[in-house]
């Protein structure tokens, strides 16, 4: 989810690829890697491509956060069984 949000933000702003990667500072190799879902962005990277594509990270982040809750208390309600 996280990899589409990323593509449609992108896209959203206008931008190509090869522009969000000069503006955010990393390879078009990353940016793709990113939106396959290949490649995890830091922190940073995160943020920058946030910042660049105008949109806040709790959307851009939108509905990632729910699967790694949902991984956690699985993990936590496996371990208490």
């Amino acid at each position: 989810m996280l990899a589409e949000n990323i593509k449609w933000a992108r896209k959203s702003a206008g931008l190509s690829q090869s522009e969000l990667a000069r503006i955010v500072g990393v390879s078009v190799n990353t940016i793709s890697g990113i939106e396959l879902g290949r490649i995890k962005p830091s922190v940073d990277t995160f943020i920058r491509i946030a910042r660049a594509c105008n949109v806040s990270l709790d959307i851009l982040a939108r509905n990632y956060n729910a699967g790694i809750e949902e991984s956690t208390s699985l993990g936590k309600r496996n371990r208490s069984s």
